[in-house]
């Protein structure tokens, strides 16, 4: 499973929680690959093992034991493989998340054997609950995704009436505004975060936003929606845009927004965010809704 980020973004980071010899286990996958090219995978290993560290403390485990659990260290002794932490002996409290990080990346580059002395190595984390024990399903969901994102998700659902999983078409077009100017603001907000000077292009282009860094120009196209977002509709202005060459085009979309209306007035708020960099929409993945028809002049056609 992959990690959100606490406001909703979608971190390049995963993990999966099974049983272990009667107890949960947590293995977080190891970093790899140049990142921006294709063998690139988990570059948000730092971020994404900080966020499950916070959202383990909130749980109340504690971790009874953690492991190297890459390829070449199986087969080896426990001993060989556990992180080990001065003055720390397991069962390690969770009581300062980030500090706990660092130490667990301080103690895989300490690890004595050739090979395993980088800090994103792929781990394996026993867990201990002091009360009941969350199942496997509850535990993965209540680490990977935000706090609060199944009361939203259970909201949005009942406002809806089923589980539209498209972005489907918004019938109310002042709910259409707050929602696109809702998810324009978070866009906005993480590339300014990110250090690009960021341009609105919404009015005058066929994508949201230009944001220059450091020369890489990466064109945004925004999608806001109140369903799961697994479609969004784009035009054909759109996707020509994120075919061409000489830029970067991302997909932006912050699918699950909370619609509730103020006085009368609606207004937009949460959703989850993801963002697919890179993105050059293959025809496979697209779908005509429409079509132009010329209408004749005369008919039947002679």
């Amino acid at each position: 499973m992959k990690v959100y980020e606490d406001d909703g973004m979608l971190l390049d980071a995963t993990f999966h929680v099974e049983h272990d010899a009667g107890a949960l286990a947590l293995t977080f996958d190891s970093r790899g690959g140049t990142k921006g090219s294709s063998s690139a995978r988990n570059i948000d290993y730092a971020r994404g093992l900080l966020r499950l560290l916070e959202r383990l403390r909130k749980s109340g485990a504690k971790i009874a034991d953690a492991l190297i659990d890459s390829r070449g260290a199986h087969g080896r002794p426990i001993e060989e493989r556990r992180l080990l932490i001065p003055g720390r002996p397991y069962p390690l409290e969770i009581d300062d998340p980030q500090k706990l990080q660092r130490l667990l990346a301080e103690a895989q580059r300490k690890s004595g054997r050739p090979g395993w002395g980088n800090p994103t190595k792929r781990i394996r984390i026993v867990l201990a609950f002091s009360g009941s024990e969350p199942s496997v399903e509850d535990l993965e969901r209540d680490l990977a995704r935000p706090p609060g994102y199944r009361e939203t998700l259970s909201v949005a659902a009942h406002a809806l009436g089923s589980a539209v999983r498209g972005q489907g078409y918004e019938s109310d077009p002042a709910i259409r505004h707050v929602i696109e100017l809702h998810a324009m603001g978070l866009a906005e907000a993480h590339y300014q975060k990110l250090g690009f000077d960021v341009e609105n292009t919404a009015s005058m282009q066929p994508f949201d936003f230009r944001c220059t860094r450091d020369g890489l120009e990466v064109r945004v196209e925004v999608k806001g929606t109140r369903t799961g977002g697994e479609t969004v509709d784009v035009t054909v202005a759109e996707v020509e845009n994120a075919r061409g060459t000489g830029w970067r085009t991302d997909l932006f979309i912050v699918h699950q927004v909370e619609v509730v209306r103020v006085d009368g007035v609606p207004v937009a708020s949460g959703g989850m965010i993801r963002i697919i960099d890179g993105w050059k929409p293959l025809d496979a993945h697209l779908t005509p809704t429409r079509f132009r028809c010329v209408v004749p002049a005369a008919w039947p056609p002679t």
